[in-house]
């Protein structure tokens, strides 16, 4: 059965991954020198209020000791409104940091909007 988006999920020594996009992107940033402490599936939360359940999952943060600077990595062959939505809200919740959006051939490079928000922590 082939999911809505046409991606194939995977299961690997490193565990299971929601895309073979995802498990490259995985086996890419192991092996980068400028990659460290890197995590998988991380939840980062969304609404300022405690009480608020909305969580963006990134396929992966990591550090980047050269630039010092957090980094959180999300591959994509497609772009869904619910993705573009809650990226957006990243953006203009934190800051501290760089997103990486990865697609096949290509990484787009996005900052937050406001350095004044507080910075993420993960």
């Amino acid at each position: 059965m082939s999911s809505k988006y046409k991606n194939k999920k995977i299961v690997t020594k490193y565990g299971k991954f929601d895309s073979i996009l995802e498990y490259e992107h995985f086996i890419a940033l192991q092996n980068r020198r400028d990659v460290l402490g890197l995590k998988r599936q991380v939840r980062i939360k969304l609404g300022k209020s405690k009480d608020c359940r909305v969580h963006y999952v990134a396929d992966f943060v990591y550090y980047n000791p050269f630039k010092n600077t957090l980094v959180v990595f999300d591959s994509k062959g497609y772009q869904t409104d619910v993705f573009k939505l809650k990226l957006k809200w990243l953006l203009d919740s934190y800051s501290g940091f760089e997103f990486h959006l990865a697609y096949k051939n290509k990484i787009e490079i996005l900052k937050p909007y406001s350095e004044n928000n507080p910075e993420l922590e993960v």
